[in-house]
């Protein structure tokens, strides 16, 4: 993965533990890269899915900047924290309620940035 889309594919056999895999993508751009897995499934069952923690590769030292992903994630976040407001969460005090809803107000105003 790079910056969130598919740069190269891998097929297991489902006998081998290990796959490598080499891709190559433009210079110039700051970029996180990961790899993803997802195993085979039976009907019915979930999702079975690995990610790894990014690597980072800064060019010039800018970060890694995605609008489309940030509104999405900022779309997500404000659904969840949505939820969370009106379903059954429950907090030892009130003072726990309204300092959650305080940091998930500010994360959601940072992702809108």
């Amino acid at each position: 993965m790079r910056n969130g889309e598919v740069l190269a594919r891998a097929a297991g056999d489902g006998k081998r533990t290990q796959l490598s895999i080499s891709a190559a993508f433009p210079p110039g751009e700051s970029s996180w890269v990961a790899a993803r897995v997802t195993a085979a499934k039976q009907a019915g069952e979930p999702d079975i899915q690995g990610h790894t923690n990014p690597l980072y590769l800064l060019h010039e030292g800018r970060p890694v900047i995605i609008p489309s992903a940030r509104q999405s994630l900022a779309r997500k976040w404000k659904a969840e924290v949505d939820w969370f407001s009106t379903g059954p969460l429950q907090f030892r005090t009130e003072a726990a309620r309204a300092e959650f809803f305080e940091r998930a107000a500010k994360a959601l105003d940072a992702l809108n940035r």
